[in-house]
């Protein structure tokens, strides 16, 4: 009985022996697909594609920057065994910066699909995908967010490796690259003013705060900061949406239609700008436009919470002049740092925050509070001590 039963035990482990060596042999013959990030390229988009891969019949593999090889002869290897390159470069420009290095790589191995996906019309740095394929691939990946990323890890699995031509693949959305912005609007971001102002419904007795976000952070799913800002804001009685526009983008469309009415009027009571601010000049006439106060909101970059509360300063002097200097130019004012790094995360510093909701919030009250209740703050010096007086506004 004994040696029925060791027998019996041998041939269970032999079995499973097996078909653990058989799942490791189907894993490690995955088709891989190579795409190979440039260094503006951030940690959560990286990792929101690694996630939306796992499931798929290939092995995403995602080289970032200096951070994951140690030397071109490295990345070649890689290049040799992919099924599928990708270039992920944010333009023209940066892909030809940053990929013009690889154009022999190309050639080198022609039978190797490549796509660069910042600079789609480039014939040195694109081969082997259709015209459809490519077009594609490019749409789902520039229009990004969870479900275009979904999509095109369906699309490039089916279409482009299994070559599976009856498979049904929903079309890229395609996303404004100037809109608004609410995580409770039916599709998120739109350039429909009308129809996104009608769901926002807001009275005139209700301020109305328009924030400055960049669309990145919706697309990879880094929106905490935003939705705590709004969320405090809706708290305190406010309306409040976030706003973005590319200066990249060839469009007519500029964010100023979008927060101005057809009679010419401000849709906001307040902006708060929480964006890198560049084109100095061209931001200035567009505050100047829309007529409201604009406060400046920020991210401590150089640590966490505890390291921002230690800091002396919180901005770096040579960062002075981006984050203070020309912001300030534009006419942004009251710089108010709201978030920490954590691990590569931006992580709310709630005190800090919570300021600026309050401050935002009773400034843009100013604007639908009638002159007779209001109160203005009048400090003056002279030789003698500084002296403090209430003026009613009338």
């Amino acid at each position: 009985m004994k040696t029925i039963y060791s027998l019996f035990l041998l041939i269970i482990t032999s079995v499973t022996s097996l078909i653990t060596y058989a799942d490791s042999t189907v894993t490690a013959e995955k088709d891989k697909v190579l795409i190979i990030m440039s260094s503006y390229s951030s940690k959560p988009k990286s990792a929101l594609l690694e996630q939306l891969a796992k499931d798929k019949p290939f092995q995403l593999i995602s080289l970032k920057g200096k951070g994951k090889v140690k030397s071109d002869e490295e990345i070649k290897q890689q290049w040799a065994n992919a099924k599928l390159i990708m270039l992920d470069g944010i333009n023209p420009t940066l892909s030809d910066f940053m990929f013009k290095k690889y154009e022999p790589y190309l050639a080198e191995f022609p039978s190797i699909p490549v796509i660069s996906l910042g600079d789609l019309s480039n014939k040195k740095t694109n081969q082997g995908l259709t015209t459809t394929q490519q077009m594609l691939l490019g749409e789902y990946y520039n229009n990004a967010g969870r479900n275009n990323y979904s999509n095109m890890m369906s699309f490039i699995g089916e279409k482009i490796l299994n070559k599976n031509q009856t498979l049904q693949i929903a079309p890229p959305q395609i996303v404004p690259s100037t809109g608004l912005y609410h995580k409770d609007f039916p599709t998120k971001l739109t350039n429909n003013e009308a129809a996104f102002f009608n769901w926002l419904s807001p009275n005139k007795n209700t301020p109305v705060i328009a924030i400055g976000i960049h669309r990145n952070i919706v697309d990879y799913e880094q929106q905490d900061v935003v939705h705590a800002l709004i969320q405090g804001l809706e708290k305190k009685g406010a309306k409040a949406f976030g706003f973005y526009f590319d200066d990249a983008a060839k469009t007519d469309d500029s964010y100023t239609d979008l927060l101005i009415d057809d009679q010419g009027n401000s849709r906001a009571n307040l902006l708060i700008n929480y964006r890198s601010l560049h084109y100095v000049e061209k931001r200035r006439g567009e505050f100047e436009k829309i007529g409201v106060p604009v406060l400046h909101a920020l991210n401590y970059t150089s640590g966490n919470e505890e390291a921002f509360n230690k800091d002396h300063a919180g901005i770096s002097p040579s960062m002075t002049p981006f984050f203070l200097v020309m912001p300030e130019d534009t006419g942004s004012a009251d710089p108010t740092m709201i978030a920490a790094n954590e691990k590569g995360n931006k992580v709310v510093m709630k005190a800090q925050l919570n300021a600026l909701v309050e401050r935002a919030y009773n400034h843009a009250s100013l604007a639908i509070t009638p002159n007779k209740n209001k109160k203005s703050l009048l400090l003056y010096g002279t030789t003698l001590p500084v002296k403090k007086i209430l003026v009613p506004l009338s």
